[in-house]
């Protein structure tokens, strides 16, 4: 190892560039967000050793990561989050020195274009200054030409269009806080790049979409409002100006371009967009579509709704309150590098079309969630399927006489359950033919015979989980909430009461595991999916025990009063034929059956 002569900290030593640049260590700002969490998953599959800062905050913000626990076991030191700020330069000094990155991705900023007008003094420090911190932290640990940078740029720069469509010379002219402070960022990454010949690019990405996107964006926010619509549980969608055109694609293509930026012999500017772009009305009618809810406009400007043509029912309203002081104009990009360099070439990039829009449905209606697996006809050869979103989930199909329908065990063994009563099965799912339409979360019908073995499973590894012991020091003293991250609670609030799996003691610092109280209201199934909590990655070792040992028994209805178990009617979940024959599968709230007996659990209460 060769000693850095510039670098202030004496004892800092790295390895000469050729073999430093032999490494694969990235550092990502904003790993936590939606781009962070798809990226990491990138590096991680390319072999990557991956870094993330986090800030420290009182109540949990990993959501978006917990499912890359499950490979700590098998993938040792492959992936570790540090506390840190891109307001503290003396941090991210540390930082960098300690890691030592071959890669850095600067995804962390606060992204909202309408926040930053309310908070705009944060937005330049952050996402402006915060970025200069971040390359000078590089320069101060004498790694400007050991490491390559990425700067997530946007296509807020333009704001104000000098010319349609935009690519890397059209001028910038931003319209918000957020895209003048990112216009700092897109120009202090070029001055570092040109002052230190450091390998520095920008990535000016366009909107892009996905699950993970943060629901206070407009494309979550409409892909929600039209899920809880359709449910019954909100009456109108409130949105700003219909009319403003956005170019969308979906975020797991745009982490490979920024990988891809990195990879190139000379560090360049890059625009990535779909080359598309489409007006929010239209997300808003292709969304709603995708529940056969066809919208038609009455009125213009403020008064303009949006009607549900069955129910004559106004669903969406113009709301003055949601437009920008200075709103952007029509963007949309040639991208003409791209076009050019291999970048782009691998890239399939996500049309804004009925897909994209059940894609962002996802989180509501689980239409692929999981990924909707049709099989051609109920005579499908049976297997597993391994889910591509959640790695620890597996589909057994089931095609038995004993039921009236072929269905899937969705399963966390990937060996196949005894029986579609086992306690190891999750769920059930039915295996629809591709004739009859996708499956949704309404399908989905759990096993309440797997909440026991769940509550084990969580109980005996509170004590060796980081996201368990830490949130334990922070709280010092008191009741936590131990809950499921499928929908992380926003900053300081307390989780929807079923996501949360059990509450448990905390002295000192310490769990006290034997004051575990499991949470009655928890379900296994919601409007936001399976269960994604990384607890459930020691579930394998439990189910598998549970496995050799276990025996049809019935399930005990009693530890369940909530749901009639009548074994005489053949109802079906959601007034349709029943999943299993001679099983009533409905709440006792909605069911007329006199009866009440044991039987097979099938049916839960939805939020």
């Amino acid at each position: 190892m060769a000693d850095i002569a510039s670098h202030p900290f004496g004892d800092l030593k790295v390895a000469p560039i050729d073999e430093y640049r032999k490494r694969k260590v990235a550092l990502i700002s904003g790993i936590t967000g939606q781009d962070g969490s798809y990226l990491t998953e990138l590096l991680l599959e390319k072999g990557y050793e991956v870094h993330g800062i986090i800030r420290r905050s009182s109540s949990f913000n990993t959501g978006r990561l917990h499912h890359l626990y499950e490979d700590q076991h098998e993938r040792p030191n492959k992936f570790k989050l540090h506390y840190g700020d891109l307001g503290d330069s003396t941090n991210l000094v540390y930082i960098i020195a300690s890691v030592q990155p071959t890669e850095v991705y600067n995804l962390g900023a606060q992204s909202h274009v309408k926040v930053s007008f309310e908070m705009a003094e944060y937005t330049g420090d952050i996402d402006g200054l915060g970025t200069l911190r971040l390359l000078d932290a590089i320069r101060t640990c004498g790694l400007t030409k050991h490491v390559r940078f990425y700067q997530a740029s946007t296509s807020e720069l333009y704001g104000k269009v000098m010319e349609t469509p935009q690519s890397e010379k059209t001028p910038f002219y931003p319209r918000s806080p957020y895209g003048a402070a990112k216009l700092y960022a897109f120009w202090i990454t070029v001055n570092y790049r040109e002052a230190y010949g450091m390998y520095a690019c920008n990535g000016i990405l366009f909107n892009h979409e996905s699950p993970r996107r943060g629901r206070t964006f407009v494309t979550r926010k409409i892909s929600r409002a039209a899920a809880e619509i359709m449910l019954g549980k909100q009456h109108c969608l409130y949105l700003g100006n219909l009319d403003a055109r956005r170019d969308w694609g979906h975020a797991r293509d745009y982490v490979e371009g920024m990988w891809r930026m990195l990879q190139q012999p000379e560090p360049e500017d890059f625009v990535l967009a779909t080359g598309e772009t489409h007006p929010v009305r239209e997300f808003v009618e292709k969304a709603f579509a995708e529940l056969n809810i066809e919208i038609k406009w009455r009125g213009s400007g403020e008064q303009e709704e949006g009607i549900d043509i069955k129910t004559e029912q106004i669903v969406v309203k113009v709301d003055p309150r949601y437009f920008r002081p200075a709103e952007v104009e029509l963007r949309g990009s040639h991208h003409v590098k791209l076009q050019q360099h291999s970048v782009n070439k691998q890239l399939s990039i996500h049309r804004p079309d009925a897909r994209g829009a059940q894609e962002l449905l996802v989180p509501h209606l689980g239409t692929s969630q999981w990924r909707t697996y049709k099989p051609t006809s109920h005579q499908a050869d049976p297997g597993v399927i391994k889910d591509p979103d959640h790695p620890s989930l597996y589909y057994h199909l089931f095609d038995d006489k004993e039921y009236a329908k072929p269905l899937y065990l969705l399963s966390f063994l990937e060996l196949r359950p005894p029986s579609a009563r086992s306690h190891t099965v999750l769920a059930w799912l039915p295996a629809l033919a591709e004739r009859e339409g996708s499956n949704g979360l309404d399908d989905v019908v759990e096993n309440k015979s797997f909440l026991p073995l769940l509550h084990r499973v969580v109980r005996e590894g509170l004590s060796e989980d980081e996201i368990w012991t830490n949130g334990a020091i922070q709280i010092q003293s008191g009741w936590m909430h131990v809950f499921d991250q499928r929908n992380p609670p926003p900053h300081g609030r307390v989780p929807a009461a079923d996501d949360i799996i059990a509450s448990v003691r905390v002295e000192d610092g310490r769990i006290l595991v034997d004051s575990y109280q499991p949470m009655p209201s928890y379900r296994l199934c919601t409007g936001d999916g399976l269960p994604v909590d990384n607890l459930r990655f020691r579930a394998p070792v439990a189910l598998n025990t549970d496995k050799l040992r276990e025996s049809d028994d019935v399930i005990d209805a009693t530890n369940y009063p909530d749901f009639c178990v009548q074994g005489s009617i053949g109802q079906g979940w959601a007034g349709s034929e029943g999943l299993f024959e001679g099983q009533c599968v409905h709440s006792v709230h909605s069911c007329q059956c006199n009866v009440q007996d044991t039987g097979p659990v099938l049916h839960t209460r939805r939020r």
